[in-house]
């Protein structure tokens, strides 16, 4: 099965939000391994870590509210009185401290998507995927009067300060302004795609919406378009002066909401699913679909809590003060999390081992994540290449590569296709991953890069060569034919190939007109590995002389060089923002790239080859079990406690 597949049965964020139904049942992959030994494994982990995460935030009771998804939820101006929706169009309400059931409202006929209390807490608006805005009176529990407001789901709404104008947000591709006391539409503004994010300025005077691929500020009383960001999307939330918006999912971006200058950038996230700032604005609470929570300072950009403990994604979150927090999740419940004494204790987190993937017969030879992060391919002197879930540990396909052993291992852009190279001559084979069928074979080997653009195939035994990747046609190839197999990377935009050689020297290429662009002299002994960075400003080099060197790419010199391992570096692999760099040798440290700072050593079992999943959690690595190298290390970040304090119990 490929990535791609996997993508259309897990769903996207917004389709699971919205047609929950559909798609609710049987994505728990979990539940499929349950009994196999690696998933027990996983499991334990995510205990231990899980444990360690709520001594920080305590999940102080769960309420189990919604029959399907819980989607909204909202806190009363008297701060006790909690606000749910969910699939099941109903509209629940609860004491906050105590999860005592205060309420039912009813008469959405389809799921219930948004919600906003009223200044006064007497009423409460909500939005729904039947099309309409009701506006409640908590007194009766029944609607004061509906407006049929859309012609599709109304994913958001917010209320201005002196609740006189109503704001929704529709797939329809629409936001609208309503007058709250008449019912009366005031103005409409329009997108090109489904508006899924919506929020106010303090001052009443800004709306600012988002879709899938961009956010937008509107004027309200005028209705003119401020400015338009591309690099921002839904979800979105604001507080005072602070603009918090995903970008695709996998990164935060800061605003200044006045002018949508770009502030700061926080890497390391996967398919956000909702964000919401404190009341003091310092800490940003963002949910994924995972279903864990993580609280974010933001002023320090140092990520502070995560609490696992939803079975499925979190959609809507609050953060009433510094010490409480609400999540609501797709397993129905709503979980009331309160900052514990021993949340002072996390000194740190750090990277370790947190289990093994076991398998192959001989050594782990290359790894790669696919684009999205859903899966793990890592290839092996056995002769195989397996494909893995890396979270659950379940093995999912086992490919047939060269007899000989496989060298390399990469996957397109797409997910769809799987390129693996031997030692040899006629060695390197393409894959379809879904029907894992071999495409064809070609006379390439050693080293493997697939193009962002999945066009073109390049592999470095023999000479640096350029495939055609579709019809396996050589296209050009860039050094002369040798049986020495060089390291290469490629820049992110697929337009600059890097190569090393025996001698210590760096070539630099234009890859498509097949030019030489620069050469010098890097190392003392052979070239091991290359990475360019993220930005494509500069290159890193390891070698056999132990040190990873930091190129800068226009003047060709060294930025700066990193110390710290005791054998040739043979893998270096960047997380999706730059900000940290992975290497491996016959250990695998972890580097805060812009500083040079090593942030960890993990020299108890992790060896090269080594590669960062897209979002920046997750490191895979080769192992040392004592059985040829065999085995998958999965290292993630988990908390570390103060010494001064005390600790949490350990399992």
């Amino acid at each position: 099965m490929s990535e791609e597949t996997n993508l259309v049965k897990s769903a996207h964020s917004g389709l699971i939000r919205y047609s929950s139904t559909l798609v609710r049942r049987g994505l728990d992959l979990v539940h499929q391994v349950a009994s196999t030994p690696i998933a027990a494994e996983v499991h334990a982990h995510r205990m231990r870590l899980s444990q360690l995460q709520q001594q920080a935030w305590e999940c102080a009771y769960r309420i189990a509210a919604h029959e399907g998804g819980v989607y909204a939820i909202a806190l009363a101006p008297d701060g006790e009185t909690l606000a749910s929706a969910g699939d099941d169009g109903l509209i629940k309400l609860w004491h906050l401290y105590t999860g005592e059931p205060l309420g039912i409202l009813k008469g959405h006929t389809e799921a219930v998507l948004s919600l906003a209390f009223h200044p006064k807490t007497k009423f409460l608006v909500s939005g729904s995927s039947d099309a309409t805005l009701k506006i409640w009176s908590l007194a009766t529990e029944q609607p004061l009067y509906s407006i049929k407001a859309h012609k599709d789901a109304i994913s958001a709404i917010a209320l201005t300060p002196n609740a006189s104008t109503l704001v929704s947000a529709s797939h329809d591709k629409t936001v609208k302004l309503w007058n709250l006391k008449t019912g009366k539409l005031q103005r409409t503004f329009k997108h090109s795609q489904e508006v899924l994010s919506v929020a106010l300025s303090a001052d009443s005077q800004t709306i600012f919406s988002a879709t899938a691929n961009e956010m937008r500020a509107w004027h309200l009383e005028t209705g003119k378009l401020l400015y338009q960001c591309d690099n921002g999307d839904a979800p979105l939330t604001l507080y005072q002066d602070t603009l918090v918006s995903s970008h695709e999912g996998t990164s935060i971006h800061v605003w200044q909401h006045q002018t949508g200058e770009l502030l700061d950038v926080h890497y390391g996230y996967w398919n956000l699913t909702t964000l919401t700032l404190s009341i003091d604005g310092h800490l940003l609470a963002s949910g994924s679909e995972d279903g864990t929570v993580k609280v974010l300072d933001l002023q320090t950009g140092k990520l502070l809590h995560i609490l696992a403990g939803h079975e499925d994604s979190s959609w809507s979150i609050l953060m009433p003060n510094r010490q409480t927090l609400v999540s609501a999740s797709e397993d129905g419940t709503l979980r009331i999390w309160q900052a514990s004494q021993a949340a002072e204790a996390i000194a740190s987190v750090e990277w370790q081992c947190v289990y093994t993937l076991r398998g192959h017969g001989d050594c782990i030879s290359g790894l790669t994540f696919t684009p999205k992060g859903l899966q793990l391919a890592s290839s092996s002197e056995d002769g195989t290449i397996r494909l893995w879930n890396p979270y659950t540990g379940t093995l999912l396909h086992t490919f047939e590569g060269d007899t000989g052993g496989v060298y390399e291992v990469a996957v397109s852009p797409d997910g769809r296709l799987l390129a693996s190279s031997g030692h040899f001559e006629n060695s390197l084979q393409v894959f379809e991953i879904e029907t894992q069928t071999q495409l064809y074979q070609l006379q390439g080997f050693g080293h493997l890069i697939i193009s962002p653009d999945g066009e073109r195939l390049i592999s470095s035994g023999g000479g640096i060569k350029v495939w055609d990747l579709k019809t396996g046609e050589c296209l050009r190839t860039l050094s002369p034919q040798s049986s020495v197999i060089q390291p290469i990377a490629l820049s992110p935009d697929g337009q600059m190939l890097a190569s090393g050689d025996r001698q210590g020297k760096i070539s630099l290429w234009n890859l498509p007109k097949g030019e030489l662009l620069q050469v010098f002299l890097s190392h003392s002994g052979s070239v091991e590995a290359l990475a360019f960075s993220p930005d494509r400003q500069t290159l890193v080099s390891g070698a056999e002389d132990t040190q990873i060197r930091v190129w800068n790419l226009q003047s060709g010199t060294v930025m700066r060089t990193l110390s710290g391992h005791s054998s040739p570096v043979t893998s270096l692999s960047f997380s999706l923002g730059g900000q940290t760099l992975v290497s491996g040798a016959t250990e695998v440290l972890i580097w805060a790239f812009d500083s040079g700072e090593l942030l960890g050593k993990l020299d108890r079992g992790a060896v090269s080859p080594v590669a960062f999943s897209p979002d920046g959690h997750t490191v895979a690595s080769g192992y040392d079990d004592g059985n040829n190298y065999s085995t998958v290390a999965i290292l993630q970040q988990v908390p570390v406690w103060d010494s001064h304090r005390q600790n949490p119990k350990q399992t």
